[in-house]
């Protein structure tokens, strides 16, 4: 994983940002640009170019420069695999644990076909640009967990909506069914509180999985 070290990683994520919002608006930028757009010097602007073409996020041609998607991609593959492990076991929400451990198993065999998929790109790219104004995201990992947020939130609000869910958002949220890690640590909550009741109901995860896999 690169640009994890928020020392050296806060400017070569600014510039790779930068570059991904350039090209969306103006086409492949050059190092001219980039200095315009963000508050570093030239010289820093052409190292982190340098760098990130080196660590191959960055693609050069002719003095202009693209975000690898396809590199990108798989960096945040690796991180999302983190998700697709089995969740511990729990006495609360032992169902949901199941289900949800079903659910990663299905969706770990299709992972490839799903990181595919041109929204989640979209997704990605726009996290990526959407930093440049965050000071609290400062590293590629913090991108990727704001990522996973928007992919969240994304998912989410199309089972909420009433509509059917239509197949170009399928991916998204069989996905995003993945990422709750949360009902072991609410079930410490709830036992150091004595909240089972009150906290028994369903993770938003659950919804989205029953829409993601319902009827496929």
């Amino acid at each position: 994983m690169r640009l994890t070290e928020a020392r050296e990683g806060k400017t070569r994520t600014q510039v790779l940002a930068a570059v991904a919002d350039l090209q969306r608006s103006d086409g492949p930028p050059i190092q001219k640009d980039l200095v315009e757009k963000l508050p570093m010097t030239k010289g820093a602007v052409s190292q982190n170019c340098s760098r990130l073409v080196e660590e191959s996020l960055l693609q050069e041609h002719d003095g202009r420069y693209r975000v690898d998607t396809g590199r990108l991609l798989d960096d945040y593959r690796e991180h999302f695999e983190e998700y697709l492990r089995r969740a511990p076991q729990s006495e609360l929400y032992e169902q949901e644990v199941a289900d949800t451990n079903e659910t990663r198993t299905r969706t770990k065999r299709s992972a490839t076909e799903y990181f595919e998929a041109d929204l989640l790109e979209d997704i990605l790219l726009t996290s990526l640009v959407s930093s440049l104004g965050k000071n609290n995201i400062q590293t590629l990992r913090e991108v990727f967990l704001y990522t996973d947020d928007m992919l969240y939130h994304v998912a989410y609000r199309a089972v909420s909506a009433e509509t059917d869910v239509p197949a170009e958002l399928k991916p998204i949220l069989r996905l995003a069914a993945c990422l709750d890690t949360s009902p072991d640590l609410v079930e410490e909550l709830a036992n150091r509180h004595g909240l089972h009741a009150e906290l028994a109901g369903q993770s938003p995860a659950t919804e989205i999985a029953k829409h993601a896999y319902g009827g496929a």
